[in-house]
């Protein structure tokens, strides 16, 4: 579903012969053609770990045929790790279609600001439209900061069972503190 992912942006990129900021972040260059070689080598390396991995699962599958396991049935097994398989490509897929579409709305905010930079509204007003976009741009930066934070928060299990009565805390203290 990774490389799934980065066929889209690749798709997309070329069709709009635009990366967004972020990639050219990652790639430490503005240069458009480096930037696919990149994502092109990303998607390239993501096909041999996932060779590798299928090579390897392949393997154990092999070992384990020979084990006997008589406390669990196979069909349990493999109902539960069905189970498990759908939960995690669910996962996956909401996730990879939430990058996809930001990755879209990058470049339509990349392209917007191309238009309007070039429009002959800029000309007679420059400083309110770039200063409204900024101040656009900065808030929608922050709500992505915020969203990724919490993500990443939930992803390595770091919120603790009583993370509201935390927060509930650190907020008395704070206002205690400004009083």
């Amino acid at each position: 579903m990774d490389r799934q992912l980065w066929q889209s942006y690749l798709d997309i990129g070329i069709q709009h012969n635009l990366w967004p900021d972020q990639l050219y972040t990652m790639t430490k260059t503005n240069d458009f053609d480096l930037c696919k070689q990149y994502v092109t080598n990303y998607i390239q390396n993501n096909k041999k770990q996932l060779n590798h991995c299928q090579f390897e699962l392949t393997k154990q599958e092999q070992q384990f045929q020979t084990c006997s396991i008589k406390e669990l049935s196979f069909e349990h097994m493999g109902r539960r790790l069905k189970e498990l398989v759908n939960r995690e490509r669910k996962y996956l897929s909401k996730r990879n279609n939430d990058k996809l579409i930001k990755f879209k709305n990058d470049i339509s905010g990349k392209q917007l600001l191309k238009t309007i930079s070039t429009a002959s509204l800029m000309k007679n007003q420059p400083n309110e439209f770039c200063n409204q976009l900024i101040t656009i741009r900065e808030k929608q930066a922050e709500i992505w900061k915020e969203q990724l934070m919490l993500e990443i928060r939930i992803l390595c299990k770091f919120l603790p069972p009583n993370f509201d009565h935390l927060e509930n805390f650190i907020s008395s203290i704070c206002l205690f503190t400004i009083e």
